[in-house]
């Protein structure tokens, strides 16, 4: 829920047992205008975190800042031009748990059409558009209707990603990081996007950075079931590049659709005696944190012994 207001914490205050912050001149919570203030989650609830991962856009490239404010070409559901909707207009759910899921994805809806709002436990196209929302009118809706059983709407509705001014991350290279200059990150050209903001293309503690805007998909089957590679996953580095996050579906399968993605390529450590990844120690008092003595050995080997993980 949203609450709107300030209000802070005294030590005297209800519900306050574990905080000893003491605001100075700052009265006791005021509950009855807390209460008062609840009110449906915003786009600003979700998207001051969704938003954000790893920085604004970086991640899947299709949840940006855009999507406070967005223009209809944009996002035609959450424009003001629009439809006007939140996220959880669609996403309904309780206690953070919501509908929809983009680890154990549902390329369709087993229980029918049904309007935004309504509880389900899958949040996709076809909870409110059908299997069918083509006009069977004409013979080109007809035919449109035929794909929806092998194509997901997103392929032809969203045909760019990182669309909107906002750039998106497709490559991360951590074998430059550790460059400094004069005490200070070494600064590369940055990437100036389409609203005018620059992204930084280097950091020290993490390497150089590649981004893209209205960036075409990568497309392929998908019947909804992601595979993540962990620590324990060994792999086979001669065989090339590996995929991190990988998923199944084929032409063959009926719940298979053919799906837009975005392909993220980065460049990691990871341990050449064990065909593993790796956990490195980023930060902290000790003279192994890779944020302190840029030392991915030392880093890796501490992160590895902290976990308990032979290396």
């Amino acid at each position: 829920m949203n609450l709107t207001g300030t209000y802070y914490k005294t030590p005297t205050s209800k519900g306050n047992k574990a905080c000893s912050v003491m605001f100075a001149g700052k009265p006791a919570i005021e509950w009855e205008k807390v209460a008062q203030s609840v009110e449906m989650p915003t786009r600003n609830n979700c998207g001051k975190c969704h938003f954000y991962g790893g920085g604004d856009n970086v991640k899947h490239g299709d949840l940006s800042s855009v999507l406070f404010d967005p223009p209809k070409d944009v996002d035609v559901h959450m424009s003001r031009e629009g439809e006007d909707f939140t996220c959880v207009t669609c996403h309904v759910g309780e206690a953070h748990e919501w509908a929809g899921s983009r680890y154990e994805m549902t390329v369709n809806d087993e229980v029918g059409t049904g309007k935004p709002g309504m509880p389900r436990e899958t949040a996709s196209c076809e909870s409110c558009h059908s299997a069918a929302p083509h006009p069977i009118d004409t013979v080109e809706g007809i035919k449109l209707n035929t794909h929806t059983s092998k194509v997901a709407c997103e392929t032809c509705h969203i045909p760019e990603i990182a669309r909107g001014g906002v750039a998106t991350e497709v490559d991360w290279d951590w074998r430059t990081m550790g460059k400094l200059k004069d005490g200070e990150g070494f600064k590369l050209k940055e990437y100036t996007q389409g609203d005018g903001h620059h992204r930084a293309t280097y950091k020290s503690i993490k390497g150089s950075f590649t981004y893209a805007e209205n960036l075409k998909p990568m497309y392929a089957w998908f019947d909804g079931t992601m595979n993540y590679t962990t620590i324990d996953t060994k792999f086979d580095p001669s065989k090339g590049p590996i995929d991190i996050n990988s998923f199944s579906g084929s032409a063959n399968d009926s719940a298979s659709r053919i799906y837009p993605f975005k392909k993220m390529h980065t460049t990691q450590p990871f341990d050449k005696g064990n065909n593993t990844l790796v956990y490195m120690s980023l930060w902290g008092n000790d003279d192994s944190a890779l944020w302190g003595n840029y030392d991915f050995g030392k880093s890796i080997a501490a992160g590895m012994k902290k976990n308990g993980i032979p290396y």
